[in-house]
């Protein structure tokens, strides 16, 4: 079954009642259709019941109780190689529109390195312009060259190598960009235990995810309130959940 994650959304809002601003409570699944609750576990990978369990604070909780900065074994950063962007050089910015399970990116690249990834659902023709305003100077070329195909094979699951990033920020906030790189798919950490790993205060992590111009590679979306909580998220609260969702081990 091919349903599009616009799709999904719709269904994880027919399932989860927003009781609170951050969506506790659950409606029964008989106010989900048979039809919708097949596709969203097809999507998701797990049944609803535990669909509905990952959404709760309890989930949220228990799974924040285990520091990821702790597993010194933890190979992810030698996958992903951090270089800094120097805002007074323009290089080309080569770039590609593609699909993943959390919706549309625009992905871009220098030679260097993947230097952007967001969310997109606008208009396709507006993409050069999205980044050369972003870019400003550098010429903006449409092709799929091997850091981005190196950074779309990661996302899938089956990295081929080493994925650079070339990343346009503060360098106060490398540190903490690095770190959340450190955080495996199906774990969460809260701000707090991330800010005790960087030395960093907590309203230092907010505005360096608030800045992260690398949706899913690093991971920001896996960072949620010590209470349990999932709350906000740059690209949507509700993308947010699906992302934990769908990462999720049960």
């Amino acid at each position: 079954m091919n349903t599009s994650f616009k799709t999904i959304l719709a269904i994880i809002d027919r399932v989860v009642v927003s009781a609170t601003i951050t969506n506790t409570l659950f409606r029964e699944s008989d106010d989900i259709s048979d039809e919708d609750r097949q596709a969203l576990e097809t999507w998701a990978g797990k049944p609803l019941e535990q669909i509905r369990a990952i959404l709760t604070p309890i989930y949220g909780k228990r799974h924040i109780a285990s520091d990821p900065f702790a597993d010194k074994s933890n190979t992810l950063t030698d996958t992903l190689v951090f270089w800094r962007y120097e805002d007074q050089l323009t290089p080309d910015i080569f770039y590609s529109v593609e699909n993943s399970d959390y919706g549309q990116i625009i992905i871009a690249s220098t030679t260097k390195g993947v230097c952007y990834l967001v969310f997109f659902s606008g208009d396709e023709a507006k993409v050069p312009g999205i980044l050369q305003k972003e870019f400003p100077g550098s010429a903006i070329v449409k092709e799929k060259n091997g850091h981005i195909r190196s950074a779309l094979d990661y996302l899938l699951g089956q990295p081929t190598g080493q994925v650079h990033l070339h990343i346009k920020g503060a360098a106060d906030h490398l540190p903490i960009w690095q770190a959340l790189t450190r955080v495996p798919a199906g774990k969460l950490v809260s701000y707090g235990t991330l800010a005790k790993a960087t030395h960093r205060m907590a309203q230092d992590i907010g505005v360096a995810m608030g800045d992260n111009r690398l949706a899913i590679l690093i991971p920001c979306h896996r960072v949620i309130k010590s209470t349990g909580e999932l709350g906000q998220y740059h690209w949507g609260a509700k993308r947010k959940q699906a992302m934990i969702i769908k990462e999720a081990v049960v």
